[in-house]
C-alpha cells in the first residue's frame, strides 16, 4: 500500500518528477545537476530524492546513481509505492552489479532483510529477489561476499523455480546442496504458471525464449533429482497434467515429456494431461480458448492416449470436440488405436449420457458438421 505525500513532500517531488518522466533522454544528468546543486536534507527533510535515487537505479545509470550518492542523498531511503524496497533490494531487483556491491557495503548482512515492523521467519530477503528476477551476477556476489544464507538457499531456489529463472537456479543448484524435497518442491513450482512478483506484478505473456527457458529448467531440476512423475502436493495432480492445465506451460509440458512423463498418469479424478490440455485454467478460472496444437502434437508423439477414460466416463476425444479446433480433432483421431474403431471411440459416452458427437454438437458446430458427414 503506497504511502499518501504530504503537502511538502508534493511540493519537492514536483522539483524531483521533472526528471522521473525524461527516461534515458539527453539532459536527464543536466537535469538531475540542478536538483543537486541546491539539494540537502534540510531543502527536503522527507528525503523525497528518493524517486530519484530509485528511478535511476531501475534504469540501470550507474552515473546518476553516483551523482546523488556523493550528493548525500541516504543509502538506505525506501521506496515510497509498493513494495517499499530499499535501494539495496532494488539494486538487487533491476540494478547494476556495481550498485548491489555498493549498497551491501554500506548496510551489510542486517540490510538483507526487508525491513517491517515485526521480524517474522521467512522475511524477503535481497538474495531472494536477485534470484526471482534473474540477477545471477547480483546473485553471485551475495553468496561470494557472505556466507550466512543458509537458511534462505531454499526459499530463493523455490522463488527462481516459481519465476522461471533458469540461470539463478543453475547457480544455486551449482553452490549448495539441496535436500530432495526442495529440488521436488522447485520442480512443482516450475512446472505451472510464472510466478507474478510483488516487485513486478504486470502480466504478460511468455515469449518464444522464456517458453524455452521453463523447458531448461523444468529438465535442469529433473536433472538434479527432481521427479518428472510425482504429484503436486496441494492438488495431488501428475506433474505433467499441472503443466497441461495452464497454456503458458508448454515448456513445461516439452520438458517433462523428455525427461520421461508418463503422459497417461491419471489425476484424482482419472484425468490425463491430454484432457487437461483442452480444458485449461487461466488464473483460477476455466476459460475456454484452444488449446495450443504444438502441445497437442508433443503429448501425443509420446504417447498420449486420445481414448482413455476418466472416472466420469470422460475421454480426451469428448474434451478435443468440445473445445478443440478441426485439425486437432482430426489429429486426434488418427492417433485413436487401431483395437477400438473411431466409430466406437466417437459413440462412447461419459456419465451425462454424452457421446463425443453430442459434445461437439453443443460447442463446436464446424466439428460438429465435420463428425457428422464423415462418421453417419
Amino acid at each position: 500500500m503506497e504511502t499518501p505525500l504530504s503537502s511538502r513532500q508534493i511540493n519537492y517531488y514536483n522539483v524531483v518528477e521533472p526528471y522521473l518522466s525524461h527516461g534515458n533522454k539527453p539532459g536527464d544528468r543536466e537535469y538531475l545537476a540542478k536538483i543537486l546543486k541546491n539539494w540537502s536534507p534540510e531543502v527536503d527533510p522527507d528525503h523525497v530524492i528518493g524517486w530519484a535515487l530509485h528511478y535511476a537505479i531501475s534504469k540501470r545509470d550507474d552515473v546518476a546513481f553516483q551523482m546523488m550518492i556523493d550528493s548525500g542523498v541516504s543509502v538506505t531511503v525506501r521506496q515510497t509505492q509498493d513494495p517499499g524496497f530499499t535501494p539495496l533490494f532494488a539494486a538487487a531487483q533491476y540494478g547494476t552489479l556495481a550498485m548491489a556491491r555498493f549498497f551491501w557495503e554500506q548496510v551489510g548482512p542486517k540490510g538483507r532483510f526487508l525491513p517491517t515492523r515485526n521480524f517474522r521467519p521467512g522475511q524477503l530477503t535481497c538474495l531472494r529477489v536477485a534470484a526471482r528476477n534473474g540477477q545471477t551476477d547480483v546473485m553471485a556476489y551475495f553468496l561470494e561476499v557472505w556466507d550466512g544464507w543458509q537458511d534462505e538457499m531454499d526459499r530463493a531456489l523455490l522463488d527462481a523455480a516459481s519465476a522461471w529463472c533458469d540461470d539463478t537456479v543453475a547457480l544455486l543448484l551449482a553452490k549448495a546442496s539441496f535436500e530432495p524435497r526442495v529440488v521436488q518442491d522447485a520442480l512443482c513450482k516450475s512446472v505451472s504458471r510464472r510466478m507474478i512478483l510483488a516487485e513486478n506484478p504486470t502480466k504478460r505473456p511468455p515469449t518464444v525464449e522464456e517458453h524455452l527457458c521453463q523447458q531448461r529448467l523444468v529438465c535442469r531440476l529433473i536433472d538434479a533429482g527432481g521427479n518428472p512423475n510425482a504429484e503436486d502436493y496441494l492438488s495431488n495432480e501428475p506433474l505433467i497434467n499441472i503443466a497441461a492445465s495452464y497454456k503458458d506451460c508448454i515448456g513445461a509440458v516439452i520438458g517433462l515429456l523428455e525427461k520421461g512423463a508418463n503422459p497417461n498418469r491419471p489425476g484424482p479424478q482419472g484425468r490425463t494431461a491430454l484432457y487437461c490440455l483442452f480444458n485449461q485454467r487461466e488464473g483460477m478460472y476455466r476459460r475456454k480458448h484452444h488449446a495450443s496444437t504444438d502441445a497437442f502434437r508433443v503429448l501425443l508423439h509420446h504417447g498420449a492416449l486420445p481414448d482413455l477414460a476418466d472416472d466420469d466416463g470422460e475421454t480426451p476425444l469428448h474434451a478435443v470436440a468440445r473445445n478443440g479446433t478441426l485439425e486437432q480433432v482430426k489429429l486426434c483421431l488418427s492417433h485413436i488405436q487401431a483395437v477400438r474403431s473411431k466409430r466406437e471411440c466417437l459413440e462412447s459416452r461419459n456419465s451425462s449420457g454424452e457421446s463425443v458427437l453430442d459434445c461437439a454438437k453443443m460447442e463446436n458446430d464446424e466439428v460438429s458438421k465435420f463428425l457428422s458427414s464423415h462418421f453417419r
